[in-house]
């Protein structure tokens, strides 16, 4: 049975970790975000462009197993803004998960990543009140 991942995407699949536009919804305070795949995973960078080579339309991304770990990365206030922006939760199932960790996972996955997904929950939309700038530990 292939795994089960979780993650925030738009609805083109992209996440919403990227050059100048994370500053869009990014809280400025408060704790950081856990270590990027490329920190934490340095030797992944060339095992992922192998597969992209080997698996010619392949989609790789990152997520999670759990919502906990979700909110280890999103705090309520950004989940609020990340929905105001159109992004979503989604459960999606993977070919193969090329490295994990207690905060995330980075995968492969054969079918696009608008294909085949489970919208969730992302935020509740009611108001977030300010004390709402905290991750959660994983």
């Amino acid at each position: 049975m292939r795994p089960r991942i979780l993650r925030v995407q738009d609805a083109e699949g992209r996440g919403p970790y990227r050059p100048g536009f994370s500053a869009v919804w990014c809280d400025s305070f408060g704790p950081p975000p856990p270590m990027t795949w490329l920190e934490e995973f340095p030797h992944l960078g060339r095992r992922v462009r192998r597969l992209q080579r080997e698996y010619g339309g392949a989609h790789f991304g990152c997520g999670c197993r759990t919502e906990q770990q979700i909110h280890t990365w999103f705090t309520p206030t950004e989940r609020y803004r990340l929905a105001k922006l159109g992004f979503q939760l989604v459960a999606m199932h993977v070919d193969r998960i090329l490295a994990e960790s207690p905060t995330q996972l980075v995968f492969l996955r054969e079918r696009p990543l608008t294909e085949g997904i489970e919208v969730l929950p992302l935020s509740d939309l009611r108001a977030v009140s300010a004390d709402k700038h905290t991750r959660e530990s994983a």
